[in-house]
Order: C-alpha cells, then sequence, then structure tokens
C-alpha cells in the first residue's frame, strides 16, 4: 500500500513538474509570437509608409506636369489672341477712325 501511495505522490509530482514545464514553454511560444508578430506589423508600417511616400512622389510629379501642361495651353490661347488682335489691329482702327470722321463730320 505504501508503495502504490508513493507511486502516486511521484506521479503526482511528475504531473505537476510537467504541467509547470508546459506553463513555461507556452509563455515562451506566446512571448516569441508576439515579438513575430510585432515585427510583422512594424514591418508592414515601414512597407505602406515608403508606399505611401512613393505615391506622394508620383502625384506630386503628375500633378507638376498637368501644371505646365495647363500652362502651355494657357500661353498657346494667349498666343492665339494675340495674333488675332494683331491681324485684325488695323481692320479695328480703320473703324474706329471711321467712327470718329463721321462723328466730326456731323
Amino acid at each position: 500500500m505504501e508503495d502504490i501511495t508513493e507511486k502516486i505522490l511521484q506521479t503526482d509530482k511528475e504531473a505537476y513538474r510537467i504541467l509547470k514545464e508546459s506553463e513555461r514553454k507556452y509563455r515562451e511560444i506566446l512571448k516569441r509570437a508576439e515579438e513575430e508578430y510585432e515585427k510583422i506589423i512594424e514591418d508592414y508600417r515601414k512597407k505602406a509608409e515608403k508606399e505611401k511616400i512613393r505615391l506622394k512622389k508620383c502625384f506630386l510629379e503628375d500633378l507638376k506636369k498637368e501644371k505646365i501642361e495647363e500652362e502651355k495651353q494657357l500661353n498657346k490661347k494667349i498666343q492665339e489672341i494675340r495674333e488675332r488682335f494683331e491681324k485684325n489691329k488695323h481692320k479695328i482702327l480703320s473703324e474706329i477712325i471711321k467712327i470718329i470722321q463721321d462723328e466730326i463730320c456731323r
């Protein structure tokens, strides 16, 4: 009977030791998993920030190109207006002079 009690106590101690070892290993695994998770999240954050910077740079470049193109178009329209004015300047002046002459001769 004493042998059985002693074996039960030893088995209980062994089970308790195994339980504590399992809990320790579980905490180690959990800690490593949390560290790995944080590393992965930080890597994604860095990648996302780099992508954000790249997209912002592309956006600003596109915006600059669009501004330059709009300025070219505007300058072209201004030039066309100037050319039409120069082309019609004599006609306009002639009409103004005619109106003035008509007014004077009345």
